[in-house]
Parts: C-alpha cells; sequence; structure tokens
C-alpha cells in the first residue's frame, strides 16, 4: 500500500514538473512571436468599381514628356478622371524609372471627412479591371506606428484612392502599395511625425510617394488660374504654413502635399519640375463653368 502511494506522489511530481516546463517554453515562444510579429496577411478584398473604358490609357495627344523620374521621389496627380492623360503620362514615366518602385505610397485626401483619425489606411487586396494591387504589409505596419489608424469603412466610397489603382495595376504590376487618406485639419505635428517614419522606411527600399491631388474647384476658369499660379508658387517655395491655410479654392489636400514636401525637403529633393496642368474647363470645353485644375509635377534634387 505504501509502495503503490510513492508510486502516485512520483507520477504527480512528474506530471507537475513536465506541465510547468511545456508552459514556460510556450509563454517564451508567445514572447518571441509578440516581440518580432509576423506581418498581416488580409483577406480582405477591395473591388475598384471602375471598367477599363472608365479609366482610359491614352497618353496627352501632344506626346509623353521628354522628362525623366530618375532621382524623383514621389510626385502629384490628379484624381478627375477628365485628367486621365496624366495619369496614364504620370505613370508611364515612373515604369520607366530605374529602380521601378517596390511600393507606392498613395496619399489622398478623405473628401467626406470621415472617421475619427486624422490619419488613416487600409489593408485590402484591391481588385482592378486590369489586375490586382496588394498591400504592402510591412510598410503598413511602420505608417500605424506613426499613427495613421485602420479604417476601411473610409475608403468604400473614396474616389483620390480608388481612382488611382487601375493605374497602378496596369502600369506598375509588381507594385504594392499603401495607401493614406488625410483629414483636413491633420496638424503639422501629426504630418511630420508620419513623415519621418515613412522616410527611415524609404533609406531602406524602393518607395515612392503619389499625393493624389486635385487643385481649384468651383470657380470660373480665369479665377482658377490665379489660384492655380498662387498654389504652385507656394510648392515650389515649400511654404508649408501657407499650403496649410488653403481651402478647396486651392487644393482638395493640404496634408498630402504637406507631406510630400517634407518627404523632399527631408532627402533634400527640393526641385519641382511640373509636367502638367490644365483645367476641366479644356476637357469640357466651357471656359465659365464651376471648374477644377490638375497638375502633375514630381520632386527631385536641385541640379
Amino acid at each position: 500500500m505504501a509502495t503503490r502511494f510513492l508510486v502516485i506522489i512520483f507520477i504527480f511530481i512528474v506530471g507537475s514538473l513536465v506541465w510547468l516546463f511545456w508552459e514556460g517554453s510556450n509563454k517564451g515562444r508567445e514572447g518571441a512571436q509578440s516581440s518580432h510579429a509576423a506581418p498581416r496577411v488580409t483577406d480582405a478584398r477591395f473591388q475598384v468599381p471602375l471598367q477599363k473604358e472608365e479609366t482610359p490609357l491614352d497618353l496627352p495627344s501632344d506626346g509623353i514628356a521628354a522628362e525623366t523620374f530618375t532621382g524623383a521621389l514621389g510626385g502629384v496627380v490628379p484624381h478627375h478622371l477628365v485628367a486621365s492623360s496624366f495619369l496614364a503620362e504620370f505613370f508611364t514615366l515612373l515604369k520607366n524609372r530605374e529602380p521601378v518602385p517596390e511600393t507606392i505610397l498613395l496619399l489622398a485626401p478623405n473628401h467626406n471627412e470621415l472617421g475619427e483619425n486624422n490619419i488613416q489606411t487600409a489593408d485590402f487586396l484591391w481588385e482592378t479591371a486590369f489586375g490586382e494591387v496588394s498591400t504592402d504589409q510591412h510598410l503598413l505596419q511602420v505608417v500605424e506606428k506613426a499613427g495613421a489608424v485602420i479604417v476601411p469603412q473610409s475608403f468604400e466610397n473614396e474616389h483620390g484612392i480608388y481612382n488611382i489603382l487601375p493605374y497602378i495595376a496596369h502600369f506598375l504590376p509588381d507594385t504594392k502599395v499603401v495607401p493614406i487618406l488625410f483629414k483636413y485639419q491633420t496638424s503639422s505635428n501629426e504630418i511630420e511625425s508620419f513623415s519621418q517614419a515613412v522616410t527611415r522606411e524609404m533609406e531602406q527600399r524602393s518607395i515612392f510617394i503619389v499625393s493624389s491631388v486635385d487643385f481649384s474647384h468651383y470657380l470660373p476658369r480665369g479665377e482658377a488660374e490665379r489660384k492655380d499660379e498662387e498654389t504652385i508658387a507656394a510648392i515650389k517655395n515649400f511654404d508649408a504654413s501657407r499650403i496649410a491655410r488653403f481651402g478647396s479654392d486651392h487644393l482638395d489636400s493640404p496634408a498630402s502635399i504637406l507631406a510630400l514636401l517634407r518627404i523632399g525637403q527631408i532627402f533634400d529633393a527640393t526641385g519641382v519640375t511640373v509636367l502638367r496642368h490644365s483645367n476641366s474647363a479644356e476637357n469640357l470645353r466651357g471656359r465659365n463653368s464651376s471648374t477644377t485644375s490638375h497638375f502633375t509635377f514630381f520632386l527631385h534634387p536641385k541640379p
């Protein structure tokens, strides 16, 4: 009887030691995983609501610009598809850049001011009529740590993002994307933190900044042209305080421009080359109607 009791005690002690060892090892593995978190893989899909015929790939009628994107770190495109030829030209030039971007950080206005956070992002597999565009999981984590918050609902009707994605899918089929929406009231401190984090990542790999911005809105053409002159002058002078005060009569996303310019300053890429400038009145054939103006330009080191 005493022998059986001792055997039971021995089995209990051995079992307890084995359980304690397994529990400690499991916690150690969990700790290692939490300190080196694997990138998320998302099953969420976003169907871009545009057919191929709605995103023309025709280049401007006067041919492609002679400039190259050698040394360029970012640029600006319209999201108004009246200016689709500007988008086709911009991404043709970007396709020929060396190196071809691994990822595009796509900045745009939060047109409807949705969500609580000033800087928002999303984690989708983007499905376009020209193919799929994946989200860069690592860069997504970088921008989250810099203050961006995942708010997928804000992207459902955001043409500032989805109007650009078919051009990325067609011209840069192997390039990933991280989309960013800025609210109008995004502060200079938030832009600075975001820009610094992105800059550190750009030092490690090929990331290209694309700011999706339309310029003067709802003005007669003559007044729109005057506003555009003020806007591009402020951009070329890197006049952040002035740009931050601009409303929709100048542009629809000051923060998308300010983040691009700040990153340019950090890299000493303060040259601004304008590729195209137009007004929707030219396409819609109405000089006095309410208009939207468009620019494409890129940042590069000064010669």
